[in-house]
């Protein structure tokens, strides 16, 4: 059944007639070795899969004690050529090395539907016989491919398929004061191509620099086009065959879509975000700005707020006000949608530096959370009143807790959400501020009222504690009157968890805030 092959083998569209690859690995005993073989069919969509051709076979040899082998194909978008790549790993003595190839095979679309099966054993023309590191394809321009070689200080480089000797490679760009992460061929006239900062600049602090997105002439290695990334950290780049428009494929937090759309053509690139829904896909018109807080240290704190086109700046919208670091967790899929549709306010996500790996030191402290939603306010996103924070991090909880505790009039409500569901870790910020953030009291003026609460899934004792001191010092008192919730949500399991916890956070925020 496809189902079983296609769950356990790539497959690649062939757009020229209409047709799919797919690969299948099988072992074959002899007297001598078993030897473990891979072979490449191509079905016709309409036709019986009895009738699949087998258009390739390649041999991953022997098995090898400490050896692993994964082949990828790729198809040019002409669909001229089919490519193979053979990443081997090899450890030996506590070491692992790299001997990695590329063979090719010509190919047509019509050479695809006329293969008969004695055909499979048609001649496969080397491009990269040896290389001690990865790579990978990108695409190709007429008898030239591109690959992005994966090592220490990366590189594009361009091989010509009639002279491929690594002598002869061009470099089309390398690693600088820029990492190139992602790469892509369009239409087999440009190149797309990803480059985060490797060095601080003026403007933001280490690892939050928004990546960009360059659009190159092959022809000339131009620069044609440029767009700034700042929808968190990209996966993929999908390029469609005689198209001006990419795919861009995010991991989010937050944000409002994992999927954008950009058209090439267009003289200002503008990302447009893609949603899906059980009538297919709806465009919403989402605003996504970034304001700089300059902190204490001189230092400016990137806060990128999304809200619908219309929405009012009068101080008396709804905000969610995530706390992360570095471009935050990965974890996909919680979309700004409903949050924009439910409360018409704001989301915000502030981005503190990454943990200092010598140290372990965030170099956050509760004056920065509140220095952030003063400068907020300041800019009438929200009120006090309409304002819920929340942090997914591991190393933030405790300063957002104490930050909270410090000053319970900033906030209407604090959710402490764990995103895995009962994970090891999560809440392992909340015991390095025990003392600060068990010291509860009761505010001051009797006319406030301490935030909401909502703890998530936590079997942590120090969260438990500090539940319970909320419940003894705040839910004991007649004065005040918003609540505390502790939910446990089943354990983390195909996003079921992280779907019921979303709306746990949209049901609390609405009856905390009153919205």
């Amino acid at each position: 059944m496809y189902s079983d092959i296609f769950s356990k083998s790539q497959v690649l569209w062939v757009p020229h007639c209409n047709g799919l690859l797919y690969m299948i690995t099988a072992n074959s005993s002899t007297e001598a070795a078993a030897i473990t073989t891979t072979t490449v069919h191509y079905h016709k969509l309409g036709t019986s899969q009895s009738d699949d051709l087998t258009v390739a076979k390649i041999s991953k040899g022997e098995p090898v004690k400490g050896q692993t082998v994964r082949l990828k194909m790729a198809l040019t978008e002409d669909s001229k050529f089919l490519i193979f790549t053979k990443n081997v790993n090899i450890i030996s003595n506590g070491k692992m090395s790299k001997n990695n190839s590329v063979v090719y095979m010509r190919i047509s679309s019509n050479h695809l539907e006329q293969l008969s099966s004695s055909d499979a054993s048609a001649k496969m023309m080397t491009l990269i016989n040896s290389l001690d590191h990865d790579l990978k394809f990108l695409g190709s321009s007429g008898n030239k491919f591109y690959f992005l070689l994966l090592k220490i200080k990366q590189r594009i480089v361009e091989i010509d398929m009639e002279n491929n000797s690594k002598a002869n490679w061009v470099t089309i760009l390398e690693d600088d004061s820029d990492r190139i992460t992602h790469a892509a061929i369009i239409n087999s006239e440009y190149m797309v191509v990803v480059t985060r900062p490797m060095k601080q600049n003026s403007k933001y602090e280490l690892g939050l620099q928004p990546s960009m997105l360059k659009i190159r002439r092959l022809i000339d290695g131009n620069v044609w086009r440029t767009l700034e990334l700042d929808r968190g950290t990209l996966i993929d780049i999908t390029t469609t065959p005689n198209d001006t428009v990419i795919l861009l494929q995010f991991s989010v937090v937050l944000y409002s879509a994992n999927f954008y759309t950009v058209d090439i053509s267009v003289e200002t690139l503008k990302p447009k975000p893609l949603y899906w829904n059980v009538n297919g896909t709806y465009s919403m018109e989402i605003v996504t700005k970034t304001e700089f807080h300059k902190r204490k240290d001189g230092n400016e704190l990137p806060i990128r707020i999304h809200y619908e086109q219309g929405f009012k700046r009068n101080g008396n919208g709804v905000m969610l006000l995530h706390f992360t670091r570095g471009d935050g967790i990965s974890i996909a899929s919680f979309s700004l949608i409903p949050f924009l549709k439910t409360f018409k306010g704001s989301v915000a996500v502030a981005s503190f530096p990454s943990t200092n790996v010598k140290t372990q030191s965030t170099n956050i402290t509760f004056e920065d959370i509140h220095e952030t939603i003063h400068f907020l306010l300041e800019k009438n996103y929200t009120s006090a009143t309409h304002l819920a924070i929340s942090t997914w991090d591991s190393k933030l909880n405790g300063i957002v807790a104490e930050s909270v505790n410090k000053q319970p009039n900033l906030f209407g409500a604090f959710m402490l959400v764990d995103p895995l569901g009962e994970k090891p870790g999560y809440y392992t910020g909340m015991a390095q501020y025990a003392e600060s953030i068990h010291n509860i009291k009761l505010p001051s003026d009797e006319k406030l009222q301490y935030p909401a609460i909502l703890v998530s899934n936590t079997k942590d004792p120090a969260t438990m504690m500090y539940v319970a001191e909320l419940q003894h010092k705040i839910g004991c008192s007649e004065k005040q009157l918003n609540p505390i919730l502790m939910t446990s949500n089943n354990k983390f399991e195909d996003r079921t968890y992280l779907k019921g916890l979303v709306s746990d956070m949209l049901s609390f925020m609405s009856f905390a805030l009153n919205v």
